[in-house]
């Protein structure tokens, strides 16, 4: 097993992304709201190996990974010079994330519950919060994923990656090419 923060991270600063990485968090995603927009001038990524308090698309909603390193917990960021609307929005990039695992990992049953959830053999398995943070121009789009790698949360009906197919670090750092190549050059 590997740190999927550490090697997500590692992976994003040889690609040449801006890169905010921490070994523990409240939220990724509540970090890059405190942020000003000139922290994002290129396609950044915040990664986190655990994250104390994760959210989802509501505050009542939480994202719980595990334990330190065994889900990535980031948040893809880049500026936007025109807004767009949400929720189309993240059914677009749900289904191009479940086209994604579906490359890499051709032999999983993995379907999406639309909007924002990833299912491997109908449980959690990752989640998606897209958001647009309206500040001065531009105005930024965050995509925050939370993705069970190695352990999933108990409390929840969720499972985990490596529970369905051994990963190692060069298929994890497949799988954020795929991701990043439609985010970024899409």
């Amino acid at each position: 097993m590997f740190d999927v923060g550490r090697i997500t991270a590692n992976w994003a600063e040889t690609k040449g992304l801006n890169i905010f990485y921490f070994d523990e968090v409240a939220s990724t995603a509540r970090w890059v709201h405190q942020q000003s927009a000139d922290r994002f001038f290129q396609p950044t990524m915040v990664v986190a190996s655990h994250q104390t308090a994760g959210r989802g698309r509501t505050e009542e909603r939480v994202w719980v990974d595990a334990q330190a390193g065994t889900s990535l917990c980031a948040n893809w960021v880049t500026p936007l010079w025109r807004d767009l609307p949400q929720p189309p929005f993240t059914e677009e990039i749900g289904r191009q994330l479940l086209q994604c695992v579906k490359e890499v990992f051709p032999n999983l049953d993995w379907s999406l519950k639309l909007p924002n959830d990833l299912l491997l053999e109908k449980k959690k398995c990752a989640g998606l919060l897209v958001e647009v943070i309206q500040q001065k121009p531009p105005s930024l789009l965050s995509i925050g994923l939370g993705f069970n790698v190695f352990a999933a949360p108990t409390q929840f009906d969720a499972t985990h990656l490596s529970a369905h197919q051994p990963i190692t670090p060069e298929l994890w750092t497949h799988l954020l090419e795929k991701i990043s190549y439609f985010l970024f050059h899409h």
